[in-house]
């Protein structure tokens, strides 16, 4: 598949992430990736009049964002704003709950405190949770290396990666690949897939 084709795709499936029922755009993604490889001699032309209308549609809406946003605090939206501003793009820049607090004009404390009672988690663990969800992408849509995988994410080193990973998701990154749709999702937690909105929707 040309690269220009490929980059949109995996744009949108990083912007997108994983396929649930209110986020079809995904399960788009995933198949014109496997059509792209079927070997169709016609893929090209079906991939890129599909792949123009997706652009369409994630440029005009709508968007859940607006949705996400209802009920959050002021401190809160600016944090997932400084968030979404540093984690536009891969790889994931290590990014801390001091440096979001100071973008939020709190104290750690009280960003902590708005965290828990907004997500159901304290911001370092949201932060940790948002990466892999990040890396739950990559390894179930693209043929990176779990080593590249871990770079992308933010992470240390492959081990540091799988360490933290098989310890949030009771199962390591490489086998998480081999069964995605049987495998466990930081999104199914409701916060987590809120502030994944506020961050990348």
């Amino acid at each position: 598949m040309p690269s220009d084709l490929t980059n949109s795709i995996d744009c949108i499936i990083l912007t997108f992430g994983r396929v649930s029922a209110s986020d079809p755009l995904a399960g788009l993604c995933a198949y014109l990736l496997w059509v792209g490889g079927s070997g169709r001699t016609d893929w090209q032309v079906t991939v890129r009049r599909t792949l123009e209308f997706m652009l369409a549609l994630v440029q005009t809406g709508p968007r859940p964002s607006e949705e996400s946003c209802q009920g959050v605090p002021r401190p809160v939206r600016d944090a997932a704003a400084h968030l979404k501003q540093r984690w536009s793009r891969l790889p994931l820049p290590r990014v801390g709950v001091a440096e979001l607090a100071v973008a939020a004009h709190v104290s750690r404390g009280y960003l902590n405190r708005l965290f828990r009672e907004i997500f159901g988690l304290s911001a370092s663990v949201a932060l940790e949770h948002l990466r892999c969800s990040r890396a739950e992408v990559l390894l179930t849509r693209t043929d990176l290396t779990i080593a590249a995988i871990a770079h992308q994410c933010g992470y240390a080193d492959v081990t540091h990666f799988s360490h933290r990973f098989g310890g949030l998701y009771g199962i390591q990154p490489s086998r998480y690949r081999m069964v995605p749709n049987q495998s466990p999702s930081v999104l199914d937690e409701p916060g987590v897939l809120r502030l994944s909105r506020l961050v990348w929707d």
